[in-house]
């Protein structure tokens, strides 16, 4: 039976970051698909995307304490592990974790928790919470391989296993009833199956699932247990695809011949012997329950792990990042193979600049064409161009060496006005900066998987930009995040424009935007650290309480002074 998974893990609803950059005390940080980060100069707005790259680093390298955090080959943290500490790390370690929610989970993974502490590469610990109760914490971990630490007493699990057990009892009756099984095996199964519905064999199935030996977790580049190893006797055949009630994606196909000594052709003693599962056929019977059991249980521990890492990968898995001042190339030139084959991850790497800030889909350059004519007012009338220019052969290379020849995709810009085409460099500072923000903004960042289009961390997409420029960009987060077709599935910007706020409240007062997908969040600096609040929005778009410190409020005392 072929494992077919379809399975929801949730959304991130918050950050947790503790002793990290500008965060002394462990931070609650809410995270939105339109997540705005306010506050002064200097006052740890960009901890937070730092903390966000600081996670994709670990996720695709597993270097806990990198010396330098690296994205699309440019450098984005200098400095070490020293410089991700608070205090330049007189205390060397951080604190990192995320909670998420998943209220509509079909496997009652409703919602939960984990915090990791990393000291160094061989010195990390986590607790974490399901459903608002602890579930597993490990302390003083100094190896990549953990036993289980019982969590038996937590409810979901507590809950997996009596379900488990039900679930195998509802199979023995529908082998009793469709006549399967011989009478000798339905007088067995007649008396399990009233012990499998009080959860008889609970401590059996714990005892298994908790072996030592057979079950195992490994961490995975945050700590987080995320791939269950387990070795068993058992040959019977998982998958998911089909739930039975209250459990889940997961149905056991039982192969009860396994246990119909009928079905063989040797003798029920050289069968059972040989097997090591028991001296008869009902100690076969009950060591094939306790089996297949854990087995589903396992399972459960496989989906619950992945609940805890599934929003997390979600964030940060692929992330596109423009920084505070991006470049501003002549033109921007994409190198590609010459010979891409069709795969999906050949055919990303076609899109993969050279020029971190931009992204070059022939698409998403259409799209923002369209754009960029219905504005052509603060835009002068420019739109984008691009083409493709093969390179020239080195002469003496290999026959072989011919089919790695490069060409390249380039990028400029024309004015329609005039006529003439344009280097970024030649137009205004303003333009160029703000053309990466709009080509992320229609780009769809990991187009050929079945996962959402990504994030797209910005700090100050508003960077010499007319200010009714500005507002549009607000436009622009807002119909990115609820487009029909594959939506950014965050964007969380660093920022001062009190312009762009101002249009994302006027897009959830127009009702094209729910509050729901808006965080607004105001990073103050006290001196020796800092602390991150949210500025909640009400159903029309307004801030139910006023700015900390009266910031937004220059223009009123300037008017008024």
């Amino acid at each position: 039976m072929s494992e077919e998974r379809s399975i929801s893990f949730g959304q991130i609803t918050h950050l947790l970051l503790g002793n990290f950059k500008a965060f002394k005390r462990t931070q609650r940080i809410p995270i939105r698909p339109i997540t705005l980060i306010y506050g002064k100069n200097n006052s740890g707005k960009s901890s937070i995307i730092q903390a966000l790259l600081y996670a994709e680093h670990v996720r695709r390298t597993g270097e806990l304490t990198p010396e330098t955090i690296m994205k699309d080959g440019k450098p984005v943290l200098d400095g070490g592990w020293s410089r991700l500490a608070h205090g330049r790390g007189r205390e060397p370690f951080i604190k990192f974790g995320w909670e998420w929610s998943n209220p509509q989970s079909i496997v009652g993974l409703e919602s939960g928790k984990i915090l990791h502490r990393v000291e160094s590469v061989h010195e990390l610990t986590f607790q974490s919470e399901l459903n608002g109760k602890g579930f597993m914490s490990v302390s003083d971990l100094s190896d990549a391989w953990i036993s289980l630490p019982p969590c038996t007493g937590h409810p979901s699990y507590r809950s997996a296993v009596a379900t488990a057990q039900k679930w195998i009892a509802h199979e023995f009756r529908l082998r009793m009833e469709d006549g399967y099984a011989s009478d000798e095996l339905s007088e067995i199964f007649g008396r399990l199956i009233p012990l499998l519905e009080e959860g008889a064999f609970t401590k059996e199935i714990d005892s298994l699932v908790f072996k030592d030996t057979e079950a195992s977790l490994r961490l995975a580049s945050l700590g987080l247990p995320s791939k269950f190893n387990r070795h068993s006797r058992c040959d019977g055949d998982l998958s998911f695809g089909q739930r039975p009630p209250g459990f889940g994606a997961v149905r056991v196909a039982l192969g009860i011949d396994e246990i119909s000594y009928k079905a063989h052709e040797m003798s029920p003693d050289d069968m059972l012997g040989a097997w090591g599962l028991g001296n008869d056929l009902e100690s076969h019977a009950h060591s094939f329950i306790v089996e297949h059991c854990s087995h589903l249980v396992c399972r459960w521990f496989i989906d619950a792990w992945a609940h805890f890492d599934g929003p997390l990968k979600s964030l940060v898995g692929t992330t596109h990042y423009l920084g505070s001042v991006r470049t501003r190339p002549d033109r921007v030139v994409f190198r590609t193979p010459r010979d891409l084959s069709s795969s999906s991850k050949d055919r990303r790497q076609k899109f993969a600049p050279q020029h971190p800030d931009w992204i070059l889909q022939p698409e998403a350059v259409k799209k923002a064409n369209r754009w960029l004519k219905k504005h052509q007012a603060l835009t002068a009338n420019i739109e984008l161009r691009y083409g493709e220019m093969k390179s020239r052969k080195r002469r003496g290379a290999a026959t072989q060496a011919t089919s790695a020849v490069e060409s390249a995709s380039t990028l400029w810009l024309h004015d329609l006005d005039r006529g003439v085409d344009l280097n970024f460099n030649e137009a205004g500072y303003g333009l160029s900066q703000f053309i990466p923000v709009l080509l992320a903004c229609f780009a769809e960042q990991d187009h050929y998987s079945d996962e959402p289009a990504g994030t797209l961390l910005i700090e100050e997409p508003e960077g010499h930009v007319h200010p009714a420029l500005q507002a549009e960009i607000g436009t622009l987060f807002a119909d990115a995040v609820t487009r029909r077709k594959r939506p950014l599935a965050h964007i969380i910007c660093e920022t001062h424009s009190e312009h762009l706020l101002l249009r994302i409240m006027r897009r959830i007062r127009e009702g094209k935007l729910s509050k729901d997908k808006v965080a607004v969040l105001y990073v103050e600096n006290h001196g020796k650290e800092s602390t991150v609040s949210e500025m909640p929005l009400d159903d029309k778009g307004r801030l139910i309480r006023d700015w900390p410190g009266g910031f937004f409020e220059e223009g009123l005392r300037e008017v008024l002074t």
